[in-house]
This record gives structure tokens, sequence and C-alpha cells, in this order.
């Protein structure tokens, strides 16, 4: 499994959209000013991997690393504006 996070421009994102298509990826798009805090941040990935529950940062890595109710082959998760997302958050962005 290939893990990787890039910061990428507007043309980028377009084409990491159509080869995540491709190859029949599980893509979830994020606006980043719409997630301001822990808490949507975790109701929002609940709602998009259909996650049974995620009350907290342990919980959400352990349904995170299984995800075995989704049958693609990958995941692709996009935060656009990143700069925004999570701001109301004081410790950096570690996820």
């Amino acid at each position: 499994m290939k893990t990787e996070i890039s910061r990428v421009n507007t043309i980028d994102i377009l084409e990491l959209e159509k080869n995540a298509k491709e190859n029949e990826c599980y893509i979830v798009n994020i606006r980043g000013g719409n997630i301001q805090t822990k808490k949507s941040f975790l109701e929002l990935m609940t709602e998009k991997f259909l996650l049974p529950d995620s009350t907290g940062w342990d919980s959400f890595t352990d349904w995170m690393t299984d995800l075995s109710w989704i049958d693609n082959p990958c995941f692709c998760i996009i935060i656009k504006d990143y700069t925004d997302f999570l701001k109301k958050i004081l410790s950096p962005k570690k996820l």
C-alpha cells in the first residue's frame, strides 16, 4: 500500500482525480474551509467512509486502517484549500 501526501495545484488535482477514477479508487473531496475542528473532521470522515464509530483519533485511526467494507482497491482523499483546513485547532496539522 502506498501512502502519499502531496501539495498540488488545481491542474494537478484534476489529473489526480482522473487517475484515481481510472484506478477505481474510493475518492473523498474535502473543502478545507468547511472543516475547522477535529469534531467536524471526524464527523465528515465517519460519513464519507461509513465508519461504524469514530469518537476520537484512536478509533478513527483503527477504522481507517481497516476499511475492509469498502470494495475499492485504493483510496484518495483530496483536501482543497488545505491552508484553511482545521484552522481552529491550535496544534500543528499532523494527520
